[in-house]
């Protein structure tokens, strides 16, 4: 008697460049020259691999993503994802892009395999569109400035608070932003800041003496979690937030479009815009929050898509127009949910 369960498994392969590279394994079993089972499996069944990324590890170059040698930074793991395999993120706080739009994932689009990308531990991993932001220059009692800043960033965090934004520009028209706080440096108040485009000059007004003490964290990402044209992934686990997306679109810091996706126990938060924006069929968002995003917390399009047991509170922080297109969940789409 043959076990055919001996075709679901396969080698991990670690430290080998594997894009493009398609991985089925065929297992034929015959007996007394009788075909009995053909096993044709896809890249999970036969070789998916598990990848780790700690961004406390060294900068190692003998780092293969395994779980002594994890690499340092998401953009090195999703280089070497192919679909079926999983993505373990370590504990802490991740200020770059989880980006699938020129991954083998996205080249294999019309996949069948499920991709995980998940916390190793829920509720101890963040994304961070921000970057801390020292080496501020200061004009007067309580106001900063920092030179040269090209970046028309929507958002600053003063030790983990936001601050008001003085005279903001971004996509939205004067109707669809009735909440914007007309002015200039002349009316900043404490806890405010102020872009000056034309001077390349980011202001802030505080009530501090000194921002030596104080972690300054400035939003410059527009996307946190962004894919196109992707199938059977699920990411699980994971907060993001400090985006920048409205200075250029009007899209979520969590962007992603494609069929068979899943978003599971997700915290995103304090996103300049949208949340989430999720576009396609057969996605489903469970077992998350979203809380705190300038415009709305979840645009969801599609068809028969599952939105369950969610949160979205207090969305809309910047003061858009409620009537078209800001708060909780916007749903869209030719047969909808």
């Amino acid at each position: 008697m043959v076990d055919l369960t001996e075709c679901r498994k396969g080698e991990r392969s670690q430290g080998v460049e594997r894009r493009n590279r398609l991985r089925y394994a065929t297992s034929i079993v015959v007996v007394w020259g009788q075909l009995l089972s053909v096993c044709t499996l896809g890249s999970q069944s036969a070789s998916a691999a598990t990848y780790y990324v700690d961004p406390s590890g060294p900068m190692a170059a003998a780092a293969n993503g395994s779980n002594e040698r994890p690499y340092r930074t998401i953009h090195q793991a999703v280089r070497a994802l192919v679909p079926g395999d999983e993505l373990i993120l370590r504990s802490g706080t991740y200020r770059e892009v989880l980006d699938f739009r020129d991954s083998a994932l996205a080249q294999a689009s019309d996949s069948n395999q499920r991709t995980i990308v998940r916390a190793e531990t829920a509720g101890t991993v963040t994304i961070k569109g921000s970057e801390i932001v020292t080496g501020w220059k200061q004009l007067g009692p309580g106001l900063f400035v920092k030179k040269p800043w090209t970046t028309n960033s929507q958002q600053i965090f003063l030790n983990g608070t936001p601050l008001a934004q003085i005279g903001g520009t971004n996509f939205a028209t004067t109707t669809q932003w009735p909440g914007r706080e007309p002015g200039d440096v002349l009316s900043l108040r404490n806890n405010s800041f102020y872009w000056d485009e034309r001077a390349g000059a980011l202001y802030i007004k505080t009530d501090s003496p000194s921002l030596d003490e104080l972690k300054v964290e400035v939003s410059v990402r527009p996307y946190l979690l962004i894919a196109t044209k992707l199938s059977g992934l699920v990411v699980d686990g994971i907060a993001f937030s400090h985006s920048n997306t409205t200075a250029s679109v009007r899209h979520g810091c969590v962007t992603l479009n494609g069929n068979r996706l899943s978003l599971q126990r997700l915290a995103v938060s304090y996103c300049d815009g949208i949340g989430i924006l999720l576009h396609g069929d057969d996605n489903e968002v469970k077992a998350s929050t979203v809380t705190y995003c300038g415009q709305l917390g979840m645009h969801i399009h599609g068809k028969r898509v599952q939105v369950v047991e969610n949160e979205t509170n207090y969305n809309n922080t910047r003061g858009f127009d409620k009537w078209w297109e800001a708060g909780g969940v916007k749903f869209t789409g030719n047969g909808a949910l």
